[in-house]
This record gives structure tokens, sequence and C-alpha cells, in this order.
């Protein structure tokens, strides 16, 4: 998660249909779905509950990696710290030896393969608001995952109820087998006719 994709989060107000999602869970109309669809929107609800899942935890990623950016910079702060020598990575495996010189600025990322120089406070700032925001994001996910859970909870007792009245209605079938005369019984039957 980058800053790039809180953009776009922003900009095509998927915010307001999440919010909108989180506050109004949608209760399912179950009446008329016979077993095999009932069956299959469980299965629907249980993808979406997946992949809104997955997005939850790269979500918390993505805090976790903005917090652990606003730690680093704690370094900087330091006074000392100007003439150290540190490693500066040139990709996520490769390194090379390098002097802190201007501790005033710092260059962060600000989106995929984006950068920013600015003082350390504007960028603990940054970072504090992307925390904030995929934090309130995770908020909205999250009641939108409880109330697709308790969508597919319906949709479980739905298909319980529906499985308890066949296996009534079968042994009502049943009872009627073994309590019904047969036509043999009615031809020899003791009974005097009226005629």
């Amino acid at each position: 998660i980058n800053a790039e994709y809180m953009g776009i989060i922003k900009h095509q107000g998927i915010m307001e249909i999440l919010e909108k999602a989180a506050a109004n869970p949608e209760k399912l109309n179950l009446e008329g779905y016979n077993y095999y669809e009932l069956a299959e929107l469980k299965k629907a609800i249980e993808s979406e509950i997946n992949v809104l899942s997955n997005s939850f935890d790269q979500l918390r990623v993505g805090a976790s990696k903005y917090a652990e950016g606003k730690e680093k910079l704690n370094v900087f702060e330091e006074k000392e710290s100007k003439g150290k020598e540190i490693l500066v990575p040139l990709t996520t495996s490769v390194f090379i030896p390098g002097t802190l010189d201007n501790i005033d600025h710092v260059m962060f990322e600000v989106g995929a393969s984006y950068s920013v120089e600015d003082t350390i406070p504007k960028a603990k700032a940054f970072y504090e608001r992307r925390v904030d925001e995929i934090k309130k994001n995770m908020m909205l996910l999250s009641k939108i995952i409880e109330g697709k859970s308790k969508q597919r909870e319906d949709v479980l007792l739905a298909i319980q109820d529906m499985v308890i009245k066949i296996q009534q209605q079968q042994q009502a079938m049943t009872c009627l087998l073994y309590t019904s005369p047969s036509p043999r019984d009615l031809s020899t039957s003791r009974m005097p006719s009226s005629a």
C-alpha cells in the first residue's frame, strides 16, 4: 500500500462507498431460494470475505511500513548523526556505504517510485497522516467484513432450516408409506359392503 494507492481511493470516491457499506450492511432476503442457490450464495459471500480479509491484511502491512518509516526518522534527529557512516539501499538487497551530511532534510517515498525531499517534521507528519488514513480504512473494512460474516451466518441458518424441513417432509412421507393401506388390503376387507 503506498501513498499513490491511498490517493486513488480518495479521488475515486471509494471511501464514501466503504463508509456507506460499513454503516448499512445489507440484509439479505433469502425467501424463494432453493438449497443449491443458497449454497452458491454462501460460496460467493465467503469469497467476498476472503478478498476483504486480504485487503485488510495489506492495509495492516501498509500501516506498519509507514509507522516504521516514521520511527526510522528519529535517527536523523540526533545531532551526533551528522557525519555518521551508513549503508544506503540501492535495491532491496544492494547497499552502498554513505555518510550523513545534511540531517535537516530527508528524501522519503510518497508513492510507487516517487520520492520527496523535505524536513524531518514534515516527513513525520506525512507518515502520521498515512497511518491515520489507513487505520480509518481498516476500521471501515472491519465493519464490512463483520456485515458479510453476518450475511454468511444468515445464509447458513437458511440452509440448515431448509435441510430440517426436507428431513421432516421425508419423515412424514415415510410414515405415510407405512400407515397407508395397500390396495390388496382394501380388496380383502372384512367390512360389509353397503350394497
